[in-house]
């Protein structure tokens, strides 16, 4: 029939799974047709709408794959012009930062956000970074899956610190019974402060313990 020549190997392999059609590994396209063709209990109306699904199930994974692609093209061209930005803006005689020495990757499972920025800022203010260069700074520390969340944004706000600190924020902040749970499971030890405690419990949180 006419309406399987539109499908790929890969949507007649399919469509021979769903119509309970065993299929050889060396068949080729021509002979997956005629298996399907020569099936028992063939019905031509229904085949061709299985078909038409699967092809149409097939192109939106490829959709969806190439806007993400498209998506991940526009963030690195971002961060270039991001650090082409804060290259030609930047004091000659700063040094370069390696701030992964002073913050570990932002982990999205492990670690609270908002102590994770709050020490980001503290570091950077510490360090005289003026607050237009910070976004560079961030994504550096930031997984990709995170940092392709700014792609979304347009680049005048993936450039503005206090817009992406907003959308990691609204994202990945702890929950108060999550932070409960983790304040709970944190032990003061006898012989420290509570002073001690705080900071070691904020520390334990940030290095995703």
């Amino acid at each position: 029939m006419t309406y399987l020549a539109k499908g790929r190997r890969r949507d007649l392999l399919e469509l021979a799974e769903t119509l309970g059609i065993t299929i050889q590994d060396n068949f080729k396209i021509l002979d997956i047709k005629d298996a399907i063709l020569n099936s028992e209990g063939y019905d031509a109306e229904f085949t061709c709408e299985c078909l038409n699904r699967i092809i149409s199930d097939r192109k939106e994974i490829e959709l969806r794959a190439e806007r993400e692609k498209e998506n991940q093209r526009q963030f690195e061209l971002q961060k270039l012009q991001i650090a082409t930005n804060t290259s030609t803006t930047s004091d000659s005689n700063m040094p370069k930062l390696e701030l992964q020495k002073l913050l570990p990757i932002f982990d999205p499972k492990t670690t609270d956000i908002t102590i994770y920025l709050n020490l980001f800022e503290r570091q950077l203010t510490f360090l005289k970074v003026p607050i237009q260069q910070w976004v560079v700074y961030l994504v550096g520390l930031l997984p990709t899956e995170v940092s392709n969340l700014i792609t979304k944004e347009s680049f005048a706000d993936a450039q503005d610190y206090y817009k992406v600190k907003q959308i990691l924020l609204k994202r990945f902040k702890l929950s108060a019974e999550k932070f409960r749970q983790m304040f709970s499971r944190h032990t003061k030890d006898p012989l420290k402060t509570w002073r001690d405690f705080y900071f070691d419990f904020y520390k334990h949180i940030l290095m995703g313990g």
